[in-house]
Parts: C-alpha cells; structure tokens; sequence
C-alpha cells in the first residue's frame, strides 16, 4: 500500500536536547509523533559532517557508498587540494529516495534538501527546489566594528560608515525634514554560476563556481530624514540620489517590506529579493546600524524545476528566504552572536531562522497541494548553527556556562525547536493519518570544556612525511611536493602523495606506499597529549580496513583517522620562529565556545550531547509505541521508510528495515 509520505532533515538536532524540550513538553507535536510510531538515538556516520549526513539519510547507504565522504569531495587524480562541493547531485554516488520513486513512475517533492538534489538527475515525475543567494548585504553602522580577537576577520561582512548631511539628492521634499546620507552607497555584490557544482582550490579552499560564471554589482543610496521633525525616524533606500527612486521606507526596529534588486549578467537580468531593517537609529542621528537579509534568487532559472515552480512559490507565498550563518563565538556575551553579519541582536537572529522555517513550512504545504507527491522530502538548517553558538552556555561542564545564561539559551533553543515543531504538526495534519512523517538529524553534538587543537600537518611533519614553508612574498603557507610524502586533505582523510594518481605524486605503488601508510599510523599513535598522556588518536586505520565504517572506495583517505572527544584537527600546516615548520607543536588546548562534530566516532558522546542522531517517525505501516532492536543506525532510515511507505528502496541502500516497528 501506497502512503503519501514526508521526510524532514535537521541539520545537526542533538537527541539529548530534542528529547529534553520533548519531555518538557515544548514540542508537543514531535512528542505525539514519537508516541504514535518510534523515537530513537541512531548512530550515525564517520565523519558526522551535514552534507555526509544528508547524502545517508537520502541514499540509506554508508559514506564510501554514496560517496559524500566529507563536506567536500576529492577525486583521484585531480590536485590534493581541489574539491568538489558534496551537496550537488554529481557528487552524490548512490541512488536517493526521492530518484528510486521517480524512476517507478511516483512523484516527488525535494524541498531545499542539500544534499543530491541539483540539478535534478533523469526527474520525470519530480519537483525540485533549491533557492539560491545572489549576494550577502553587508551591515553598515557608524561605530567601529569590534571583531578583536576573531579569526574571522576577513569574512566579516561590515562596514563603518558616518552620516552626513545629503548632497546633490533631489525629490526629498517630502521625505521629511534635515536629510541625513550615509558618506558611501549600499554595495552589492552578485557572484553566480551554474547551480550544478562548486570548485574549492588551495589549501584553505577558496571557493569558486565551475560554470558560467558571472558577477555583478548593484548601488543603493540610503536618505535618513526626520517625519516629524522632532528627531530622525525615517531610513529611505533608493536606487540614485533622487527621493522618488525609494524602494522602500525604514522604520528603526522594525523589518521592512520584501524589495526586488536586478542584476546585469551579460546575458540577461537575474532577479532577487530581500528586506532590510535599521537595528539603530538614535534621534540626534549620531548612531545609525542598518542589515539586510542576502539575496535570494527570484528570477526563473536555475533553482526549481520546472522552472515554473519557482515562480510560482514567489507569487503564493513569497520569496525564499536567505540564512543568516553563525560563526564561531568570540566572546561570552550571551545576547550577540558572531556571524557572516557580525554581532547581530540575538532577537534579529530568531527572527530569521522562524522566518526561514516559516517559508519551508508554507512551501511544503503548497506544493503537497498542488503537486500532490507520494514523497515529499526537506531539510532544515538553523538546528545546527543555533545549536554551535549555544551549546557552551546550556552545558554545565563548558567555562562559558552559568545559570542566568543557561536560561536565556534554553529559550532560544525552545523557540528553534518550536519552529520544527509546527513544521511537524502541520504537515502531519496534511498528509493525515494514513500518510507518514520522518524526523531525522543529520549528526548530533558535543562541547568539551577545554579544546585540544590537533596539529596533524605538523605530525606529519615531525615524521618526515610532509615539507611546507612560508612563501615571502604573499605570507601564505607552501607544501613542497617534490618532498611530501603525506598529507591531510579534509577533516579525517590523509592521503599519500602517490605516483601515477596524484599529479605530482613521489611515493611508488607497492611496498614504499605500505611503508608510508604504516609511518602515519605509527606517527598518530605516539602523539600524546602533554596534560593527560592519552593519544588523542581514538582510531588510525588503512582506507581498506576503514570499510568497516562505510569508508571505502576512491574518495576515502590512504589513511582514515577519528578524535576522541575533545579533540580538534588544525588541516594547516603552523609555523615557528623564523618562518619555519614547527614539528614539535602538536596538542594545545583552548576554551571550548562551540558544540562540535566531525572528527568523532558516532558512539561518543560528553556532557548533555551526544554524536547520536535523532530518528521520529509515525503513520500508516508503523506500528504504535513501536521500539526497536539495538543498535539502530542512520542507514536504517531510508529502507525502512521506503518499506513502510510502498516506496521502492534506493538501490545502493545498505540499511536494515526496522521490521521490529512496521506493520
């Protein structure tokens, strides 16, 4: 029996804390939705990174199967330091659910999933969206910004700006009295390609789209006026400096209305939208803060198929909104957050990620309705980025908790997870009782109190198995090939500079690789942490003995290794005095201020969290109350849903079918 079906991903979602909020009752939905079928702790995958999580919950298949080993992608016989973006369907080995369904003849709705949705692969009955972001809006304020202390620096979108009095602008007669302008304009900055694959190149992985290339620029003048002429209360953002050309009108506090900027291509206009709002304006004028959201592609082209989809989510329920990503914390100031947009109020951050949820929530509904799909799959991503920024101020053992803190982050935790919440409620409404609904999270999260940094370039260093320098002229870190034998490539992937795959490989195939793979594992296993003594190394394995954890085939490491928890991989190489290597410099420790995932083992958990992945799921086929046999793991998900729902499972699907909880 066919059964219209919904399958949610979070990205991240720790079981510990979903659970917690659920036996609270904060999430009633999820909670009747776990009463009515199963709740469980699955393990997940090694490394427990979002896009390798998607790819298993999507394909029911290990890492080395569906072949998204890492966030990125590397493939034999291209540079070391070239990868492919995990999250395009290109990268994606395995077949997923939603592609098995189509090529039975059944319909499919992919909703912002990120993992092996674009471009859509032979879709003949299917439904794809996947919004894009044009550009990011820089936040302009006239304070200086306060980024001491970052390592973020170069990534932060901000700009200092004073307010002076308007020059050369006409038409303002009306728009209210002594008329402030920011000294320079608004400056967006568009850079798109084909939504089909992104390239990162170097060792820092500068990202840059393969295909088609293009990038443009759009300019707004921002007018600051006082309506009543007791103090400034008005923000105009204009196309020129002419107050007829508004787009829209400002009010502090308050997020404006959706505006619609064009960019010129070269081959035609491409079309976003977003909102702005002023965080500060004070009545002398002397203070003034404005943001805005990225964006997000409106235009035809590129982000939904068929094309008409798109455009058709615009006009019924608006534009996509764009994410706000956090950043690392620097600080503990429990009511700023370091972002892309950086120190943002905390309640401007709620408001973005309940709007992002809003739109999904609203989208699903809409294309249930009008597409009618027997599977409709999504993804949320806010759970794991909220998550990274408050996990050091809701754990007791983490140096940046207390008590009032806790308090004000379990809030913001509650109302996160609230949006899911609804999200659940509503569409299990929709597809009603016979119908199913899968909640699951791509990895779950820990936050040690004291970080160790694992130096692992440097190891390899120490052990003769790779050279690096610093180049004088641009300062930058330079792996000498001709002398490399070793290297970290991505999170736990070590690979051998081998001859006849890599491009300026040294080591030859046979005994001397063996020799070198037996000196990283041997390398790894001395490494001792100066505090405790313990190896930092929970495990270092050959890439074939990694099949044991679904790592295999050719883009998995020569050598696969995890951390204990704790634990942190540094992938550059660290210098010393006078611009030389440091191999001595192995383990140093730092204050944790973010939950982490990644390097562990998916058994591991610290503290209140856990690497466990969180796994709901009731309806039609599932029996009520339903538990199941341990261990249960993430692969699971994808068979046994397709068992449960009269789908046809993945082919590559390596998962069991959890006949303990199915009719």
């Amino acid at each position: 029996m066919r059964r219209q079906t919904v399958l949610i991903a979070l990205e991240s979602a720790t079981f510990e804390l979903v659970k917690k909020l659920m036996d609270a009752g904060k999430l009633p939905n999820i909670a009747k939705l776990a009463r009515e079928g199963m709740c469980e702790k699955a393990l997940g995958v090694l490394p427990s990174h979002p896009p390798t999580g998607y790819a298993t919950i999507a394909t029911g298949a290990y890492p080395g199967t569906h072949g998204i080993t890492c966030t990125m992608v590397h493939n034999p016989g291209e540079p070391m330091f070239e990868f492919h973006h995990g999250n395009f369907t290109d990268s994606v080995l395995a077949e997923t659910l939603w592609e098995a369904a189509d090529k039975a003849g059944q319909r499919t709705v992919v909703l912002n999933y990120h993992t092996g949705t674009w471009p859509p692969k032979n879709a003949r009955n299917g439904v794809a969206v996947q919004p894009i972001t044009l550009a990011k809006t820089p936040t302009y304020q006239t304070e200086p910004p306060n980024l001491e202390d970052t390592p973020l620096k170069n990534l932060a979108a901000i700009t200092q700006i004073e307010l002076q009095p308007a020059q050369a602008w006409v038409n303002i007669e009306r728009c209210g009295s002594d008329p402030l302008e920011m000294s320079q304009p608004i400056l967006l900055e568009a850079e798109s390609g084909e939504h089909a694959d992104v390239l990162c190149q170097g060792l820092f992985g500068n990202v840059r789209p393969l295909k088609n290339k293009w990038k443009a620029t759009v300019t707004y003048h921002v007018l600051i006026t006082k309506s009543g002429g007791e103090g400034y209360d008005r923000v105009l953002i204009c196309r020129a400096k002419d107050g007829s050309s508004a787009i829209c009108t400002l009010e502090p506090g308050k997020w404006g209305p959706w505006v619609t900027t064009e960019f010129n291509t070269g081959k035609g206009m491409a079309e976003g939208m977003n909102r702005y709002k002023v965080l500060t304006l004070t009545r002398d004028g002397r203070a003034f803060r404005i943001i805005g959201s990225g964006i997000t592609q409106t235009s035809p082209g590129g982000w939904s198929y068929p094309e008409s989809i798109g455009t058709e989510l615009v006009k019924e329920i608006g534009p996509p909104p764009s994410e706000i990503r956090c950043m690392t914390r620097t600080d503990f100031n429990p009511r700023t957050l370091y972002t892309l947009q950086p120190w943002l109020p905390l309640e401007t951050y709620v408001e973005d990620f309940t709007v992002q949820c809003q739109w999904l929530k609203n989208a699903a509904l809409h294309l249930l309705k009008t597409a009618q799909p027997d599977l409709l799959a999504l993804a949320y991503r806010p759970t794991d980025m909220v998550e990274h920024i408050a996990w050091p101020f809701i754990d007791p053992g983490c140096p940046g908790y207390n008590s009032e803190e806790a308090v004000i982050w379990w809030g913001i935790l509650e109302r996160l997870y609230q949006q899911v919440d609804d999200l659940v409620g509503s569409l299990r409404a929709a597809v009603g009782k016979d119908g199913i609904v899968a909640l699951a999270s791509t990895h779950g999260k820990t936050s040690p109190p004291l970080m160790q940094r694992v130096y692992v370039q440097n190891i390899l260093a120490r052990a003769g198995l790779l050279s690096f320098s610093v180049n004088p002229r641009t300062n930058g870190v330079e792996i000498d090939w001709s002398k490399t034998k070793a290297v970290q490539a991505r999170s736990i992937h070590i690979y051998v500079n081998l001859k006849g795959r890599d491009p300026d490989g040294i080591v030859a195939p046979g005994e001397e690789y063996e020799s070198v793979r037996d000196q990283i594992i041997n390398a790894f296993h001395a490494v001792r942490d100066p505090k405790t003594g313990k190896c930092p190394f929970t495990l270092a394995l050959r890439k074939e003995d990694a099949a044991i954890l679904g790592l295999h085939g050719d883009r998995v490491g020569d050598v696969v290794f995890a951390l204990a928890d704790g634990y942190h991989p540094v992938t550059h190489p660290v210098m010393g005095e006078g611009g030389g290597p440091t191999p001595d410099l192995q383990v140093t420790s730092y204050l944790c201020k973010s939950g982490i995932h990644g390097w562990q083992l998916p058994t591991t958990s610290y503290g209140i969290g856990s690497m466990g992945c969180l796994l709901v799921m009731a309806g039609g086929g599932i029996k009520e109350g339903a538990r199941c046999k341990p261990p249960v793991h993430l692969v699971d998900l994808a068979p046994t849903l397709a068992h449960a729902a009269g789908l046809p499972c993945p082919a590559q699907a390596e998962g069991r079918v959890l006949q303990e909880i199915v009719e």
